[in-house]
């Protein structure tokens, strides 16, 4: 078994198509054909499912997955211990639309200030997508707005958070004397769409209370539900932090509400999946960091 083979395994994971893995891997088709063919017959199993010309990674494969990945990222720290630049350590990161735009670049920013990193990547996708991808290996670590259990995966409480009801300036109700949920019936609302920690926190907080409420836009990100709640479309649901420089603008006008929407916000990692000297820094750091 070769460190190349694995490098192949894990391309054609993540790429599902043997040319999309030799793109990944600057290598030829039929080199990456060649090396997931010798590491099959080395381990006598197959490692991938072929479903309609995909190549889908069986239960063994997923047993090797995590291995792979580690002794990949261990002999990138040997490089990295004995390199002479100062630009070390990989980091792939994972957050919520809310996290990424409002917290996620300070974070990186203040943490870049104790450690050069050589190459750092942030895919923002809704919570559900991002523990399927953890699920998955793709990521060193996410941050969350959705308190979501995953067999394998450890869950730490990270910032606290608050929601607000968001109006255009001139909705009547940004010009009544709006202090109750049940003030809400009967509204037309822009929501995120459904596997995003924003919408889940409209169910639990909002929905829930509401007899009567209509959606009239589903967005799938926060820039788009501001957007379409300035131009009238309905009322929104928003976190603070997406909201702020709207409300500071003049954009939109947040309702009065008695009741306070806090939430928890979250980060993953996991257990399984090998954390490089730097992952664990990160972590620690994201531990104690304030915002």
């Amino acid at each position: 078994m070769t460190l190349k083979q694995l490098q192949v395994f894990t391309a054609v994971v993540d790429k599902g198509v043997l040319a999309g893995a030799a793109e990944q891997l600057f290598i030829s088709k039929a080199a990456v054909s060649m090396a997931l063919q010798e590491l099959e017959s080395r381990l006598g199993e197959p490692l991938f499912d072929r479903v309609s010309n995909r190549l889908k990674i069986n239960a063994r494969g997923r047993q090797l997955l995590p291995m792979a990945l580690e002794l990949q990222q261990r002999c990138t720290d040997i490089e990295d211990l004995f390199a002479d630049s100062e630009q070390v350590g990989n980091l792939t990161i994972g957050c919520s639309h809310t996290i990424g735009s409002g917290l996620l670049p300070q974070l990186l920013a203040d943490f870049s200030q104790q450690q050069s990193l050589r190459s750092q990547r942030l895919s923002m996708r809704n919570s559900v997508e991002l523990v399927d991808a953890l699920v998955r290996f793709e990521l060193d670590i996410a941050f969350i707005e959705a308190d979501i259990r995953r067999t394998g995966l450890i869950r730490q409480q990270w910032l606290r958070d608050e929601m607000a009801v968001v109006c255009r300036v001139d909705h009547p109700l940004a010009l009544a004397d709006v202090t109750d949920v049940t003030d809400l019936e009967c509204q037309r609302w822009v929501l995120r769409e459904s596997g995003s920690g924003t919408r889940r926190q409209f169910d639990e907080c909002l929905a829930a209370s509401l007899a009567d409420y209509d959606v009239a836009l589903e967005v799938d990100s926060n820039e788009g539900v501001l957007n379409a709640v300035a131009a009238g479309l309905g009322l929104g649901f928003l976190s603070n932090i997406t909201t702020q420089h709207a409300v500071a603008s003049g954009r939109l006008a947040v309702l009065p509400l008695r009741q306070k929407f806090q939430r928890q916000l979250y980060f993953l990692y996991h257990q399984d999946k090998y954390q490089s000297a730097v992952v664990q820094r990160f972590i620690r750091f994201a531990e104690t960091w304030q915002g």
